[in-house]
């Protein structure tokens, strides 16, 4: 091909960029000039409507002279925008804000998106540790230590976290015995096939986060509770759980104590605090009996309950059973706290001690109390009655599903569940009661008490 054709291939490109760049050009100039007028009715309709709402209003005459006021310098704004500044100036100057508007946003969707994925792109393939059940037939036996790999974040409000501390609760067991799967099953959800991770509660690091995840950030030091029904516990070196299961750990105790809570503070709020209507402002002089509640056996539920409630000013007495230690085993840490410690540390009024022949318990009980609470997993909640104030409304309320007793009547409820209950999973955040325990705790209201510490497992290799 010689110059001259050559030149005329570059002309013709330069006239159809020429064309192209003009018809862009005149898009967004009938786009600006539409987006103009649209603004400058908008601006009309407003004056408008306000000066007849002043009008019928017939609000005094100052206000009607701000209003009006007002008015004036929009019309002036307008029309100095008509006279000083040039059509073509306004269209550039809305084409560049937009563009640059889209630009910013681009940018920051993008930042996001690979800080998040930082992360997960270089663990995807990495290993850990974690504790698992792998046949519920085998209930306790069945639990055992394994390595698998690290979970992804697989929906837009999941966090990623870097578990510090785990606790051990009654539920754990239940769950490796194949309770979770009746839950599930009552709840219309599929089973969750063995093995998987056993663990409700736990406090650690958040490592990587959702693009839509707004109220935590990576390196917040966090604390987490699970229903009982979610497939995947938080017995491992990292979890992937939703947003709304995560909340802000309380700075003044550590990742141990943190972990003690989540679990315990779900069961008081949704059996005993959102059941008995109780709340900061009305439980004051109110008597409770709280059954076990300075014992760290049924997941600590007695214990935070016993704080909780003394901090909203109720008069709280805690019952145990004759020799109660004795249903311990040897070398369970503070499974019996004492009753000058019980009284001290937990803000306890008093202490009864209860015969374990149930039978008795109507000739020591008086009915004064106005909220009884049964933490104990056992038979024990219908004998409670006796310490009722008001016979004819007399509820003992329980912190623990009540598929966990062994009594006829729970047995034949649980067998009607599965035949023909199928409720809605509970989707209420813990977020919020999470919160709440975080400003006890931040207050020195209450505090956790940890039973006993395990040294962590040895991190598995990549």
């Amino acid at each position: 091909m010689n110059d001259t054709g050559a030149k005329k291939v570059v002309k013709d490109n330069l006239d159809v960029a020429v064309v192209q760049c003009s018809n862009a050009l005149e898009s967004i100039q009938a786009w600006s000039q539409l987006m103009f007028q649209s603004l400058q009715n908008k601006l009309n309709s407003l004056y408008d409507a306000g000066v007849v709402g002043i009008e019928n209003l017939d609000l005094n005459g100052k206000l009607g002279h701000v209003w009006l006021r007002v008015g004036d310098s929009c019309h002036e704004a307008i029309e100095l925008l008509r006279s000083q500044v040039s059509t073509q100036a306004i269209y550039f100057g809305v084409a560049g804000l937009v563009t640059g508007s889209v630009i910013g946003l681009c940018i920051g969707y993008s930042v996001k998106k690979n800080s998040s994925q930082a992360f997960s792109t270089s663990f995807s393939n990495s290993l850990m540790r974690a504790i698992l059940t792998t046949n519920t037939n085998r209930r306790i036996d069945g639990i055992t230590t394994a390595t698998t790999t690290i979970p992804n974040l697989l929906h837009p409000d999941n966090v990623l976290i870097h578990v510090k501390a785990m606790s051990v609760d009654n539920i754990d067991v239940k769950i490796a015995s194949g309770y979770k799967n009746v839950y599930r099953y009552q709840l219309g959800l599929s089973s969750a096939r063995a093995p998987f991770v056993l663990g409700r509660e736990c406090s650690g690091i958040i490592v990587d986060i959702g693009h839509q995840v707004y109220n935590f950030e990576i390196n917040d030091r966090v604390w987490v509770c699970l229903p009982i029904w979610a497939s995947r516990g938080v017995m491992s070196e990292y979890i992937v759980v939703p947003e709304k299961y995560v909340g802000q750990k309380p700075k003044n105790i550590s990742f141990e104590g943190a972990a003690t809570i989540p679990y315990a503070a779900l069961m008081l709020w949704r059996k005993v605090i959102q059941e008995a209507h109780l709340d900061s402002n009305n439980t004051k002089n109110k008597r409770i009996l709280i059954h076990l509640g300075s014992v760290s056996k049924n997941d600590g539920v007695g214990l935070l309950a016993t704080q909780v409630l003394k901090s909203w000013g109720a008069r709280v007495t805690i019952s145990t059973t004759e020799h109660v230690e004795d249903n311990f085993p040897t070398g369970y840490g503070v499974a019996q706290l004492t009753f000058l410690h019980s009284l001290k540390s937990l803000g306890a009024e008093s202490h009864l001690i209860l015969p374990n022949d149930k039978s008795l318990l109507p000739n020591v009980a008086q009915r004064i109390f106005d909220v009884v609470i049964n933490t104990d997993c056992g038979d024990i909640t219908p004998h409670l009655e006796c310490f009722c104030k008001d016979p004819s409304k007399a509820q003992v309320l329980e912190t623990f599903p009540p598929e966990f007793t062994n009594t006829p009547a729970t047995i034949f409820h649980s067998l009607m569940g599965l035949l023909f209950t199928k409720q809605k999973p509970d989707e209420e955040s813990s977020h919020y009661i999470l919160d709440e325990c975080r400003r006890l705790i931040e207050s020195g209201l209450v505090a956790p008490v940890v039973a006993k510490s395990f040294l962590k497992l040895k991190p598995a290799v990549k």
